[in-house]
């Protein structure tokens, strides 16, 4: 049967039990509360969106396009992003956290199978995003920064190769994610030759990165962090 304010009410005060006479006007709040809460349910359900599963894990904002629907890839229990696995065309059209070094469902659609993992021992601590300049700002491509877990020091860069090339004024040139890697202090020659280009940092801050979330449908339209 489903659940209903009314019937929620008669089981708090039903007509067998003694009520004082403030009880109607608390029935009828309750009424209104518990009418409240269903309807911002079914909205959340009608939207198909999703809130962060507990007050510790929150969201970061998801860089990108406003396309595609929502989709939320969370890590099993004690586990990290340690990379991604992805599948792409000229720009990502899938993406998946590695989770200690395990895929899980993601969001998006088909292309060629790549994957980007941080060195053994290590997680990813953030993400430099690159979108298209287009109007959809589909992602486009993304690097790594990994470190030691429990530690903020970033220790390696590691690229998703994503295939095509941006065109710089001097040029064409290198897609991003092939011009960086290395260690820390490694230069990302990529931002400063294709400064056209929509760029963006994800970060959990101090917060460990527990999966991704963002939209997609063909292809990945927006890419944020699950922090906790």
């Amino acid at each position: 049967m489903p659940y209903s304010s009314a019937r929620a009410i008669n089981i708090a005060v039903g007509p067998n039990r003694p009520c004082s006479p403030g009880a109607p006007l608390l029935a009828a709040a309750g009424r209104r509360a518990l009418t409240g809460i269903l309807h911002v349910t079914a909205i959340a359900g009608f939207l198909g969106t999703s809130l962060p599963a507990s007050a510790q894990e929150t969201f970061t904002p998801a860089f990108g396009g406003s396309g595609g629907q929502q989709f939320i890839a969370r890590c099993p229990a004690n586990t990290l992003v340690t990379g991604v696995e992805a599948r792409t065309g000229a720009y990502v059209n899938y993406i998946a956290p590695l989770c200690d070094g395990r895929a899980i469902q993601g969001g998006g659609g088909g292309g060629d199978r790549r994957s980007a993992l941080c060195p053994a021992g290590s997680v990813v601590r953030s993400m430099a995003v690159t979108s298209l300049r287009s109007s959809n700002h589909l992602l486009k491509a993304l690097i790594l920064d990994c470190a030691a877990r429990g530690s903020q020091v970033r220790t390696a860069s590691v690229p998703l190769d994503t295939p095509g090339a941006f065109t710089s004024p001097t040029g064409t040139v290198g897609n991003i994610a092939l011009l960086v890697a290395g260690p820390v202090g490694a230069i990302r020659l990529g931002e400063n030759l294709n400064k056209n280009y929509p760029k963006g940092t994800l970060s959990c801050g101090a917060k460990d990165i527990i999966g991704l979330q963002g939209r997609s449908g063909a292809a990945v339209d927006a890419l944020g962090l699950i922090c906790r």
